[in-house]
């Protein structure tokens, strides 16, 4: 830890070998920055890929529907894994977040290294860049971003298992339903209007039709253990 603070601070050791030149400081500063930006680079194309997935399940959802007990099974399942993408989606998010801080952070931390250097070897050339104040100072601050980077390790670490009842579950697809609903009637109202003679064995067909559904909804959660 020692040599690494004296890396940063531009101290010399105990053992009398050179501190690292400007160049090499710079240099390694540098590399840390497009290791930085290479991992950016590969959670934007894992965004991609899960946005991806998530608008087939999507596709899927709606080809399977609710109209069938197993249907609507399997339709819950999709659901899940929709919400699941969403949640990494959102994490990858933050992730690349935090990335950009610290590209920030440590494009800052080098033009403040470079603004400390010129004004040390201005005021005091024969003696170390940094004090032993300025030493502790540094060393305060490392242990501080050492610490935020551990809670931060611990909290994207944290299993995330999204849980759906049935009632969240009959409220996603009511949106869902909503949001497709809007779609057909946007493309019904750009085709020609047509009639059809009123039938009346509708109404029975339709009543039947509701009855079987909530039939078939109310097997689904005993089933499923779910409260009525």
């Amino acid at each position: 830890m020692s040599s690494f603070l004296r890396g940063l601070t531009g101290g010399s050791n105990k053992s009398g070998s050179s501190k690292p030149s400007e160049s090499s400081k710079h240099e390694q500063a540098r590399m840390a920055m497009d290791k930085i930006k290479d991992a950016i680079s590969l959670v934007e194309k894992k965004q991609i890929h899960w946005e991806t997935q998530k608008r087939a399940i999507e596709k899927e959802a709606k080809a399977t529907g609710i109209k069938t007990k197993a249907a609507k099974a399997k339709t819950m399942q999709l659901m899940k894994r929709r919400a699941m993408f969403d949640k990494n989606i959102q994490n990858l998010e933050m992730q690349k977040t935090n990335m950009d801080m610290q590209l920030f952070a440590l494009d800052s931390t080098i033009i403040t290294e470079q603004s400390v250097s010129a004004m040390a070897s201005g005021v005091q050339a024969q003696k170390n860049i940094l004090d032993l104040a300025e030493a502790q100072r540094v060393t305060d601050d490392l242990q501080e971003s050492m610490a935020d980077m551990d809670e931060l390790i611990v909290t994207m670490s944290e299993t995330v298992g999204p849980q759906m009842d049935e009632s969240q579950f009959d409220e996603m697809w009511a949106d869902f339903e909503a949001d497709n609903a809007l779609e057909e009637a946007t493309v019904e109202s750009t085709a020609p209007a047509t009639t059809a003679a009123p039938s009346a064995d509708i109404p029975d067909a339709a009543s039947h039709a509701l009855e079987r559904e909530e039939r078939e909804a109310a097997e689904l959660r005993a089933e499923l253990g779910l409260a009525v």
